[in-house]
Protein backbone atom coordinates (compact mmCIF):
# COMPACT_ATOMS: atom_id res chain seq x y z
CA UNK A 1 0.00 0.00 0.00
CA UNK A 2 2.73 2.17 0.87
CA UNK A 3 4.40 1.84 -2.56
CA UNK A 4 1.47 2.41 -4.46
CA UNK A 5 0.64 6.08 -2.39
CA UNK A 6 4.66 7.09 -3.32
CA UNK A 7 4.20 5.88 -6.68
CA UNK A 8 0.88 8.13 -6.72
CA UNK A 9 2.97 10.76 -5.08
CA UNK A 10 5.54 10.48 -7.72
CA UNK A 11 3.26 10.43 -10.48
CA UNK A 12 1.61 13.43 -9.24
CA UNK A 13 4.37 15.28 -8.73
CA UNK A 14 6.02 14.85 -11.82
CA UNK A 15 2.76 15.80 -13.50
CA UNK A 16 3.05 19.35 -11.88
CA UNK A 17 6.28 19.95 -12.76
CA UNK A 18 6.03 18.82 -16.54
CA UNK A 19 2.81 21.43 -16.57
CA UNK A 20 4.86 24.68 -14.66
CA UNK A 21 7.95 23.98 -17.21
CA UNK A 22 8.46 27.26 -18.57
CA UNK A 23 8.39 28.10 -21.88
CA UNK A 24 10.61 29.63 -24.18
CA UNK A 25 8.94 32.86 -24.25
CA UNK A 26 8.92 32.90 -20.28
CA UNK A 27 13.05 32.41 -20.36
CA UNK A 28 12.78 35.09 -22.86
CA UNK A 29 10.93 37.27 -21.03
CA UNK A 30 13.08 36.64 -17.75
CA UNK A 31 16.18 36.09 -19.27
CA UNK A 32 16.09 39.65 -21.23
CA UNK A 33 14.81 41.00 -17.46
CA UNK A 34 18.17 40.25 -16.22
CA UNK A 35 20.33 41.04 -19.07
CA UNK A 36 18.61 44.63 -18.86
CA UNK A 37 18.97 44.69 -15.40
CA UNK A 38 23.02 43.36 -15.05
CA UNK A 39 23.24 45.75 -18.57
CA UNK A 40 21.88 48.67 -15.83
CA UNK A 41 23.56 48.31 -13.02
CA UNK A 42 27.10 47.12 -14.07
CA UNK A 43 27.39 48.91 -17.67
CA UNK A 44 25.68 52.00 -17.30
CA UNK A 45 27.49 52.78 -13.78
CA UNK A 46 31.05 53.00 -15.43
CA UNK A 47 30.04 55.83 -17.38
CA UNK A 48 31.22 59.26 -15.81
CA UNK A 49 29.11 62.37 -16.37
CA UNK A 50 30.15 64.64 -19.39
CA UNK A 51 29.62 68.23 -20.00
CA UNK A 52 26.96 67.84 -17.15
CA UNK A 53 24.89 64.81 -18.74
CA UNK A 54 24.24 62.00 -16.64
CA UNK A 55 25.18 59.40 -18.69
CA UNK A 56 24.54 57.03 -16.17
CA UNK A 57 21.15 57.55 -16.21
CA UNK A 58 20.91 58.04 -20.07
CA UNK A 59 22.87 54.75 -20.57
CA UNK A 60 19.60 53.04 -17.99
CA UNK A 61 16.84 54.49 -20.42
CA UNK A 62 18.44 53.75 -23.47
CA UNK A 63 19.23 49.75 -21.94
CA UNK A 64 15.33 49.76 -21.03
CA UNK A 65 14.21 50.56 -23.73
CA UNK A 66 16.04 48.35 -26.29
CA UNK A 67 14.20 45.46 -23.71
CA UNK A 68 12.00 44.20 -26.55
CA UNK A 69 14.97 43.91 -29.26
CA UNK A 70 16.75 42.01 -26.41
CA UNK A 71 14.76 40.02 -25.79
CA UNK A 72 13.77 39.47 -29.44
CA UNK A 73 17.49 38.51 -29.81
CA UNK A 74 17.22 36.10 -26.95
CA UNK A 75 14.34 34.33 -28.58
CA UNK A 76 16.17 33.68 -31.96
CA UNK A 77 19.81 32.76 -30.04
CA UNK A 78 18.16 30.30 -27.48
CA UNK A 79 18.35 26.29 -27.91
CA UNK A 80 15.87 24.54 -25.59
CA UNK A 81 16.18 20.89 -24.62
CA UNK A 82 12.60 20.10 -23.04
CA UNK A 83 13.47 16.91 -20.73
CA UNK A 84 9.48 17.54 -19.67
CA UNK A 85 9.81 18.19 -15.97
CA UNK A 86 12.45 20.61 -16.22
CA UNK A 87 13.92 22.80 -19.73
CA UNK A 88 17.32 23.01 -20.37
CA UNK A 89 18.49 26.50 -22.30
CA UNK A 90 21.12 27.19 -23.79
CA UNK A 91 21.96 31.17 -25.41
CA UNK A 92 24.66 32.62 -27.19
CA UNK A 93 24.24 36.30 -27.40
CA UNK A 94 25.80 38.16 -29.65
CA UNK A 95 24.80 41.77 -30.76
CA UNK A 96 26.35 41.33 -34.45
CA UNK A 97 22.75 40.99 -35.70
CA UNK A 98 21.91 44.32 -34.38
CA UNK A 99 24.77 46.08 -35.54
CA UNK A 100 25.77 47.22 -39.19
CA UNK A 101 28.48 45.42 -41.08
CA UNK A 102 31.52 47.22 -40.09
CA UNK A 103 30.97 46.79 -36.64
CA UNK A 104 30.28 42.83 -36.61
CA UNK A 105 33.04 41.50 -34.29
CA UNK A 106 33.20 44.60 -32.07
CA UNK A 107 31.59 43.83 -29.15
CA UNK A 108 31.71 40.71 -27.24
CA UNK A 109 29.50 37.50 -27.31
CA UNK A 110 28.47 35.55 -24.76
CA UNK A 111 27.13 31.75 -23.80
CA UNK A 112 24.80 31.44 -21.07
CA UNK A 113 22.76 28.28 -19.81
CA UNK A 114 19.82 28.07 -17.48
CA UNK A 115 17.88 25.37 -15.95
CA UNK A 116 14.03 25.89 -15.91
CA UNK A 117 12.00 24.15 -13.40
CA UNK A 118 8.47 24.69 -11.85
CA UNK A 119 7.96 28.22 -13.36
CA UNK A 120 11.47 29.26 -11.85
CA UNK A 121 14.85 29.60 -13.47
CA UNK A 122 18.37 28.61 -12.27
CA UNK A 123 21.40 30.26 -14.26
CA UNK A 124 24.00 28.48 -13.88
CA UNK A 125 26.61 29.57 -16.39
CA UNK A 126 27.52 33.15 -17.92
CA UNK A 127 30.71 33.60 -19.59
CA UNK A 128 32.38 35.79 -22.43
CA UNK A 129 33.14 33.89 -25.68
CA UNK A 130 36.18 34.79 -27.22
CA UNK A 131 36.08 36.35 -30.50
CA UNK A 132 36.71 34.05 -33.63
CA UNK A 133 40.83 34.90 -34.77
CA UNK A 134 40.65 36.81 -38.56
CA UNK A 135 43.05 34.88 -40.73
CA UNK A 136 45.60 36.94 -42.06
Amino acid sequence: MKFIVGLVALVGIGGGLTLTNPSPETYAEEASHKLVEKLQTETCSELSNTFGINLQEQCRNVVADLRPQLKGLIETSTERTNLGVVSHYKTKLTADSLLPDFLSGQLPSYEVESIGVATQFMFYRAEEVPAPEENS
